[in-house]
């Protein structure tokens, strides 16, 4: 999927990822633990967990046959530049599509 995007969006994407998957591994061991504790299997809480992970990738579309275009980059580089006049209060940052 990550083959249409820019290598800065496929980057960032990747080091998000990264960074929760260690949120995760830090985690783990306190589920496991707490439903032990419990009584609960701790495989069947993890699969429910990993299955309500999986339940917002439903609704995506596939994009292995699709580039991303010129109009989607302008795009994001417009929404890039409202967020940042919104975090600086600097109005000028804003990046103007009407050409």
């Amino acid at each position: 999927m990550n083959e249409s995007f820019p290598d800065r969006v496929k980057s960032s994407g990747n080091g998000t990822i990264e960074a929760l998957s260690n949120f995760g591994n830090l985690i783990t061991p306190f589920v496991v633990s707490m439903t032990s504790n419990a009584g609960l299997n701790p495989i069947f809480v993890v699969a429910i967990i990993l299955i309500l992970g999986i339940l917002p990738l439903l609704p995506t579309k596939e994009t292995f046959h699709h580039t991303i275009t010129e109009k989607e980059i302008d795009a994001e580089e417009a929404s890039k530049g409202l967020k940042d006049s919104l975090i600086t209060g600097n109005e000028g940052s804003i990046i103007s599509t009407s050409s």
